[in-house]
């Protein structure tokens, strides 16, 4: 998870990329319950920090 001392928005500042998302995901253990297919170039994905906390990612 984030860290209390860290901001959210400095982590999802970082993420330039799909895999840095993804990466993300993976060492901080959130949860990534949703990727919607908004077409075939556009895709929305839903990342759960913690019960309170949600990051959607637009991608293209």
């Amino acid at each position: 998870m984030v860290d209390a001392n860290e901001s959210i928005l400095s982590v999802v500042l970082q993420h330039k990329t799909l895999e840095d998302v993804m990466r993300f995901v993976v060492a901080s253990r959130a949860a990534l319950p949703d990727v919607i297919v908004q077409d075939e170039y556009t895709h929305d994905v839903v990342v759960r920090l913690n019960d309170q906390c949600w990051v959607v990612y637009d991608t293209t």
